[in-house]
């Protein structure tokens, strides 16, 4: 696999930390966007509705939940570290899960390695590993 770029490797491990809170942001913008509190400016938010576009409720939100890139990019993400890590074995899953999501987050690599009966440096390339490959998924290799 290439090498990234560290300044991706930081914000793909940011996105990664923050997956659980990613996912909440996900619901509730679809819940913002198909129950909008206020009425929504069509020209700056989505675009005027152009002749041949849905008019009717359904339609309107479901091309709303369509075309919003931020909705767009996070599901994007958070569908690329599931699947990335759907794809380690358990091993390696516990790695990635020991740095990233367990409570106590602040573990070294030395205490993860330890934990997970590896060498330091096997923990922190499939750490370096699991990056690249959330990184590929989103394109951003």
């Amino acid at each position: 696999m290439t090498e990234i770029k560290p300044g991706t490797f930081r914000y793909i491990e940011s996105e990664i930390y923050n997956l659980e809170s990613t996912k909440r942001e996900i619901k509730r913008l679809r819940l913002e966007i198909l129950n909008p509190s206020k009425a929504i400016d069509e020209n700056i938010v989505y675009g005027p509705l152009q002749s041949g576009e849905p008019t009717r409720t359904t339609e309107l939100m479901a091309t709303r939940l369509m075309t919003n890139k931020m909705l767009r990019n996070m599901e994007e993400m958070v569908h690329a570290i599931e699947y990335a890590y759907s794809k380690l074995p358990d091993e390696y899953k516990k790695v990635i899960y020991l740095k990233y999501w367990e409570p106590n987050r602040r573990m070294k690599m030395e205490h993860i390695a330890d934990e997970c009966n590896m060498h330091r440096n096997t923990a922190g390339k499939i750490r370096k590993n699991f990056v690249k490959a959330v990184a590929y998924e989103v394109g951003m290799k």
